[in-house]
């Protein structure tokens, strides 16, 4: 049977993370799960009588996603680095409230960059292309290894035009998604700017479509799909702009379908670079201001970008951002496996579904002080993600820093 998901979390655990969704096929499989706590799962019928890919997933749960590892190991030499994961020099998160202020200071700062940069472009001045790179030095020399800092910084971001801290929030998931990937600085470097300016194009629109989050009529959307194009054009026009980042910007609405627009680009015909920009667009839409709709949690923002696996991205694309954002990214409500409720503050790559949570109510769901808890090393995992969002939850209270 194909297992698709827990029953006691409503949160689909990704592939390479603890083996679900994947095949069952034995009943020392189903044991190890009971072992694990789990009563009930999902199972899809269509994948069982399909004759899909019969590999154990459950037994395989470190698998890698093989194509992304391709792809990096063609890149040139020099492009490659190793990233120190924060949750190993950081297990109780005593350092992320100092870390998250020195982030929150240098995204107030690349959030004024932007908004100069695209206030060049909507007046047809010159993009100062060095203010970009600057943006993105700033970035990497600010702690450059705890993608948990940065999450935190946009999740607590509340002011700013929506564009700009549209803008600022893909910069800083692709960057961090970057390091997470072992991509060096020259790289980096395009990669940010690419994120920095991916929606520079909307600079082009029609006020009334600039920013805007929608519904559109047909008419303005396809209106609207000419900000890929119209941003790789204006970039054009600037001094020594990497082709990376002009294929990158023009590719960032592309889908593994060949769905997307502007070219209906599919598969590993999209670069590295546009496949990391669409991923983080899509994750930030979701989760933070720029969503269509209501605002979700992390969690479920996570749960939604995992069902679009095989059309909007590649499956092996999203199980590694995945492993980067992680099952309950910062900011997630969740349920402990001892009772308690709590925020998570860092996910743990190597031990998914047992973060770093502040633990802040009993298991009556009463107030109680604020304790850490790396729940790995007490032996307790996350059981699900509740449906809450960050400022229902008294975040000055929950939340670092």
């Amino acid at each position: 049977m194909f297992v698709t998901a827990v029953a006691d979390g409503w949160v689909p655990l990704s592939q390479g993370v603890s083996g679900i969704p994947g095949y069952v096929h034995s009943a020392d499989e189903i044991l190890a799960l009971a072992r694990q706590g789990y009563r009930e799962v999902f199972v899809d019928m269509r994948a069982a009588v399909s004759g899909g890919r019969r590999v154990s997933r459950f037994t395989d749960g470190n698998a890698q996603a093989r194509d992304l590892d391709r792809e990096l190991e063609r890149l040139p030499d020099g492009q490659r680095g190793t990233v120190i994961s924060a949750q190993r020099d950081d297990p109780m998160g005593e350092q992320l409230d100092a870390r998250v202020r020195m982030v929150r200071a240098c995204y107030g700062e690349t959030l004024r960059v932007v908004g100069e940069l695209f206030t060049a472009a909507a007046q047809g001045r010159s993009v100062r292309m060095s203010l970009a790179r600057e943006a993105v030095q700033l970035a990497l020399d600010t702690v450059p290894n705890d993608s948990a800092a940065w999450f935190w910084a946009a999740r607590l971001e509340q002011y700013g035009a929506w564009l700009h801290v549209h803008s600022v929030n893909v910069f800083a998931l692709s960057l961090q998604f970057g390091l997470d990937l072992g991509l060096k600085r020259e790289a980096l470097t395009c990669l940010g700017v690419a994120a920095l300016l991916h929606d520079v194009g909307q600079t082009r629109l029609p006020v009334d479509l600039m920013g805007r989050r929608g519904p559109f009529t047909d008419d303005q959307e396809q209106i609207f799909r000419t900000h890929c194009a119209e941003g790789e054009a204006l970039l054009r026009q600037q001094p020594d702009v990497p082709p990376s980042v002009l294929r990158s910007v023009r590719e960032h609405h592309e889908r593994h379908d060949g769905k997307g627009y502007p070219d209906g680009l599919a598969g590993d015909r999209r670069g590295l670079f546009g496949r990391i920009l669409a991923l983080a667009d899509a994750l930030e839409r979701m989760m933070g201001t720029g969503s269509q709709g209501e605002r979700v949690s992390p969690a479920q923002a996570v749960n939604l970008l995992y069902a679009g696996r095989g059309r909007a991205h590649a499956e092996e694309d999203l199980e590694r951002f995945i492993r980067f954002a992680g099952v309950f990214p910062p900011g997630s409500m969740v349920r402990i496996s001892d009772g308690r409720y709590g925020m998570v503050w860092r996910h743990d790559p190597e031990h998914p579904l047992s973060p770093l949570v502040n633990v802040a109510y009993d298991e009556t769901r009463r107030p109680i002080s604020p304790v850490r808890v790396p729940l790995a090393a007490e032996g307790l995992r996350a059981e699900q993600a509740m449906r809450v969002q960050l400022e229902q939850t008294h975040p000055q209270r929950l939340a670092p820093a």
